[in-house]
């Protein structure tokens, strides 16, 4: 059945084990075992959704429903048990699903609505409340995230995620307690953790990631010859005799980091800046908009490169991927190359309003990408985030 909601469709998944059962104040269905499920909703500009599920006389397990939320606007979900939202990006501002109670994991194309495998105990029915609002604003409108939840939760290794909840409980990340929380302190990479509070456990992403040069050198160590030698170039010194042997094998196929590399070189004496111009034309044909916009900034390209592109609607759209840099449960795996039309959009801007407000979404969603790369180690993330976010 699906529920119309203020900016949201909610598609609720009953599975077919459970059988409808007429009834004309509510959605009902009964299970084999004696369980039943009650579904209503509530239209209106505040919408709400109410999901039951009632004991029977013996403690029954049945499969739990779901839920799938679809939007003619970009979606970005989190769905941390205890704690549930999706956010409707809308050009009248955002709209907001909120989980009030219950627990739901998954994503918005689908969420299991309770814990896996559903049991239920006599004398527990288990509920789950969503509450759907709208609000005024514009594309970079978002709603205010859970009060608990840190602001910064991804920072450099050795600073600590300031987690204020008083009489909470945290596992998962290694801890010390305050007075009126916790400080989270734990090893490079992304991390879950456990935050119990009064409506039960929620699963909240934070991280740690490496110094910079240190990233910088893992990552290159397995790497292919063109990011090697892009990354050689990140670091104070350069190694002449390697770089120069490793060029030379990078630049018999061309890509956006063996121009790079070659650019870097030609200012080393080992090549003419005329090789890097080559091969950047020679990766323009099929390049995307983050590699045009990288060959370009880098004079390798002319602005021509650009022309027909809508930046704004790019960086947006690379921005959306991480959530604008709100809360979201899945992590956008290789695109952190979607980040480099942001920060180039944003250098354009000079210092307005717009560009503060943009560039704090970067940094948040740079930082996401910065732990990511500390665990995966992953030579092309690592030589991405290494475009313009200085």
């Amino acid at each position: 059945m699906i529920v119309h909601l203020p900016g949201l469709d909610v598609d609720v998944r009953v599975p077919h084990e459970w059988q409808p059962v007429p009834d004309e104040d509510l959605h009902r269905f009964v299970h084999p075992s004696g369980l039943q499920l009650t579904i209503r909703h509530f239209d209106g500009e505040r919408g709400r959704l109410d999901v039951a599920v009632l004991p029977a006389e013996e403690v029954a397990s049945a499969p739990a429903p779901r839920l799938a939320f679809t939007s003619a606007h970009p979606l970005i979900g989190w769905f941390g048990g205890a704690s549930g939202e999706v956010v409707a990006v809308t050009p009248d501002g955002p709209v907001l699903a909120r989980q009030r109670r219950g627990f739901t994991v998954g994503s918005p194309t689908e969420a299991s609505l309770f814990p896996e495998p559903l049991v239920v105990v006599p004398g527990h029915p288990l509920t789950s409340v969503w509450i759907v609002e709208p609000s005024a604003g514009d594309l970079l409108d978002l709603p205010a995230e859970p009060s608990w939840v840190p602001e910064r939760r991804h920072v450099p290794w050795g600073d600590e995620i300031a987690l204020r909840l008083p009489d909470g409980v945290v596992s998962g990340v290694p801890y010390q307690e305050l007075d009126d929380g916790f400080l989270l302190v734990g090893e490079p990479g992304l991390h879950v953790a456990e935050v119990g509070g009064p409506t039960g456990i929620s699963r909240l992403e934070v991280g740690w990631h490496r110094d910079w040069g240190e990233l910088v050198a893992e990552a290159s160590e397995d790497a292919p010859d063109d990011l090697w030698c892009h990354l050689a170039t990140l670091g104070p010194e350069v190694d002449v005799d390697t770089f120069d042997v490793r060029l030379a094998r990078a630049i018999e196929r061309p890509t956006i980091w063996s121009a790079l590399a070659a650019a870097h070189g030609a200012q080393l004496g080992l090549c003419g800046i005329d090789e890097a111009r080559r091969l950047a034309q020679e990766v323009l044909p099929d390049a995307d908009v983050p590699t045009r916009v990288a060959l370009l900034a880098r004079g390798l390209t002319e602005v021509s490169s650009l022309v027909g592109v809508q930046l704004g609607r790019v960086a947006y759209d690379g921005l959306l991927r991480f959530g604008l840099g709100r809360v979201m449960s899945d992590y956008p795996e290789g695109a952190e190359r979607w980040l480099v039309p942001g920060w180039f959009w944003v250098a354009g801007m000079g210092e307005t309003p717009l560009a503060a407000r943009v560039g704090g979404m970067l940094a948040r969603a740079h930082a996401r990408a910065l732990c990511r790369a500390s665990e995966s180690r992953d030579p092309e993330a690592v030589a991405w985030l290494s475009l313009f976010a200085g």
